[in-house]
């Protein structure tokens, strides 16, 4: 009986250990709510001593409770945005995807902030749907969720106040570095642009492509908002490629990317303008002649 109860203390303990090191879990930061008044939360990931670079999160509210108005990724820990988070107030749902470069392991790293405004005085009730958090080993290993299907547990984090932070956003985007590639799977193997943008205020609004040929032009390129991968217009890759990152107090970031190739002939629209004058001088010239012939 004796060694009956210490092998079930045991398996207890082992389970408890291997569930504690094996499960990565959410919080969220809460101040005192007010109904009907903007509120900030702060959703946090806790790696639980692992070293993790990607997460994909769907969560559910019901709009009873609150709704949302915003949702800000400033000063978050990921740092590029396959899916940017989005929400519906109609369907009471969160959705992102993220991947932090080079991993991530602490026990609190913030990864969004959400503005709701409460419709009762009851804490904000956020249940996880979906939830896929892969690991840093160069495998995309998936880790185990401990809150899976369950309800996010809200802490008190009246202390943070950043709100004041929120609205005096004077910085312009972080500086990032566009990448031109190609990929069967997308646009068909043509050349597109990949980018994006960090903000540790207000955070990204929205982004801006422009294309410039070289040399003197007789298009006047425009500013085109963009997503992420952008199907270049100039395919021979022979112009200059402007991406504006704009965030939510209107602050930009313009990065630019130089010619990988020289213009076709035909593109060169200088080439052009020269050959035309050329032309023109030729004609003036010969009817000239053949007029003081007469």
């Amino acid at each position: 009986m004796k060694n009956f109860k210490f092998l079930t203390a045991i398996l207890i303990l082992s389970f408890l250990i291997f569930t504690k090191a094996s499960a990565a879990s959410f919080f969220i930061e809460s101040p005192k709510l007010a109904v009907e008044q903007e509120t900030a939360l702060i959703l946090n990931v806790d790696t639980e001593n692992e070293d993790i670079n990607a997460i994909e999160l769907r969560l559910k509210f019901s709009p009873l409770d609150f709704s949302i108005k915003e949702i800000n990724n400033g000063n978050s820990i990921i740092n590029l945005w396959p899916e940017s988070p989005s929400f519906s107030n109609e369907k009471g749902e969160i959705y992102f995807s993220g991947v932090m470069a080079g991993g991530y392991q602490r026990s609190k790293g913030r990864l969004l902030k959400i503005i709701i405004v409460p419709h009762k005085e009851d804490l904000p009730i956020f249940k996880i749907q979906n939830v896929k958090v892969l690991l840093n080993d160069g495998n995309g290993t998936e880790t185990k969720i401990s809150a899976e299907n369950s309800k996010i547990a809200v802490i008190d984090g009246s202390i943070y106040g950043d709100s004041e932070a929120f609205l005096t956003d004077a910085d312009p985007p972080e500086s990032f570095v566009p990448q031109i590639g190609r990929d069967p799977e997308i646009f068909n193997g043509e050349w597109f642009l990949a980018f994006t943008a960090q903000d540790k205020g207000a955070g990204i609004a929205h982004y801006e492509v422009m294309e410039r040929p070289q040399g003197l032009s007789l298009k006047f390129p425009k500013w085109v908002v963009a997503e992420s991968p952008y199907k270049l217009t100039n395919q021979n890759l022979s112009g200059y490629v402007y991406v504006k990152a704009i965030d939510k107090s209107g602050n930009e970031r313009v990065e630019v990317i130089s010619p990988q190739n020289s213009p076709k002939w035909y593109e060169n629209y200088l080439f052009l303008l020269i050959i035309a004058l050329l032309a023109v001088g030729a004609l003036g010239w010969i009817l000239w002649k053949r007029k003081t012939k007469i």
